[in-house]
């Protein structure tokens, strides 16, 4: 059974300038990139556009907002993890996660931490001139630069957490730091209006947004929960949605409303008017079809057995397109290591137990259906499709080198038992066994 991530192949869709007051739905690189890296959104000051940066320093800009350059086929020392624009708009820093800094368009180069750094740095911020900015580390240390003033930290206070996200008051004089369990920490003129410290937080805190006032702010979370405090006014979430990958990042618009960036660069969009939009190309490619198609087969197969269905959980389903594509890359038909994984706070913390489903077919085996029966008709795939105890699932999809590659990664949260052993499901009845369907 294996772990992966996978990168959709999709086109970017473009937007003309937007007139409507509030956040709008202006494109994104879901249907663009085959990489799974989309790790930031920026809003300009005017609320009717954003960029979205890559990993690799790959810069998009989508209505009002102007592209000012990227890292392209440049050499980066490290990932890039977030984008920080000018209050003008006429100009973006991009800032790698070993404390790099990287200017474009009138935005001034005042230094960096790159070489300098123990912990990763997870994000920065603006003054209101656009002439400083901070960089913030996981441990909650606070760098500043130009006119960037030193208005605290929360090093040595995280209790075991890491700081994941941060975001300035409106008037350059404070700040907002939240860790990954939702905990806020407030600096200078930025006031503490509650935080999700602890609260049952479904997911894992990913990143802050201040509301245009400075006056409240909202916490996102990997899983697309949003949480308001202050006078950030709650206006949708994509909990309800079938995401592809983790929501990663998170930008308010000055009329009202905020969007949501998936890793695999999809855009949710939350209107001034409460609506809600999901990206109109998130699921529009045949490998995303072909997902919803094979989770759709497994919970089938759950409910038929009066087991109960399996939440979709967009963290292992990032992680089963990565090593579909992986396998499908390098030919290699072979599990990842999933005891490694609980080293990493992300799996340690959330998970009890993680087991995996691997498939490749070539041929007539190349369906989604024909995937799903084939592992159906495995004792030790079926078995593990079929445990009881599980809670969440994700499906990654690949067609490379002809062939069809699926991993399907299953996981039990941490707060309940782990799964017991017990005889293999019998293999009748198969009540989605149709291998027709999408095919590479």
């Amino acid at each position: 059974m294996a772990l992966a991530t996978f990168f959709a192949a999709t086109s970017m869709l473009t937007s003309s300038r937007a007139e409507a007051a509030g956040a709008q739905y202006l494109g994104s690189i879901a249907a663009q990139s085959r990489e799974y890296d989309a790790v930031a959104v920026e809003s300009t000051s005017t609320g009717k556009g954003y960029w979205i940066v890559t990993a690799r320093g790959q810069v998009y800009a989508f209505g009002d907002a102007d592209h000012h350059g990227g890292m392209g086929s440049r050499t980066i020392s490290a990932r890039v993890v977030d984008i920080v624009a000018t209050p003008s708009g006429d100009g973006y820093w991009l800032l790698g996660v070993d404390g790099a800094v990287y200017n474009f368009g009138k935005a001034p180069w005042r230094g960096s931490m790159k070489g300098r750094m123990r912990a990763a740095i997870v994000g920065g911020a603006t003054t209101a001139t656009g002439k400083g900015y901070w960089l913030i580390s996981s441990s909650g240390k606070v760098f500043h630069f130009g006119d960037a003033r030193w208005r605290g930290t929360a090093f040595g206070r995280l209790g075991g957490s890491k700081v994941v996200g941060v975001d300035s008051t409106p008037t350059g004089l404070g700040y907002w730091l939240a860790t990954g369990t939702g905990r806020v920490f407030a600096f200078g003129d930025a006031p503490l209006r509650g935080s999700m410290s602890g609260r049952n937080v479904v997911g894992r805190v990913v990143d802050i947004a201040g509301s245009p006032s400075g006056r409240g702010y909202w916490l996102l979370t990997d899983r697309g929960h949003i949480h308001n405090f202050g006078d950030a006014t709650y206006r949708g979430s994509a909990a309800n949605h079938l995401l592809l990958s983790p929501i990663v990042s998170l930008a308010s618009a000055r009329d009202g409303g905020y969007w949501f960036l998936a890793a695999e660069g999809a855009i949710y969009t939350a209107t001034a008017n409460g609506s809600f939009v999901a990206d109109p190309f998130a699921l529009s490619t045949k490998l995303a079809t072909m997902t919803s198609d094979l989770f759709l087969r497994i919970n089938l197969e759950r409910n038929a057995r009066g087991l109960q269905p399996l939440d979709w959980d967009p963290q292992l389903a990032g992680l089963a397109r990565y090593w579909a594509n992986y396998m499908g890359n390098t030919g290699e038909f072979r599990h990842q290591d999933l005891a490694s994984l609980f080293r990493d706070p992300i799996y340690g913390t959330r998970y009890r137990s993680l087991r995996e489903n691997i498939y490749n077919g070539t041929g007539s085996w190349r369906t989604a259906g024909g995937a799903h029966l084939s592992l159906m008709s495995s004792d030790a795939h079926r078995a593990t499709i079929l445990t009881p105890e599980l809670t969440s699932v994700g499906v990654g999809v690949a067609c490379l080198n002809g062939r069809l590659w699926v991993v399907q990664e299953f996981g039990v949260w941490l707060n309940l038992p782990a799964p017991t052993p017990r005889a293999t499901p019998s293999r009748e009845p198969i009540v989605a066994p149709n291998t027709t369907g999408l095919s590479c």
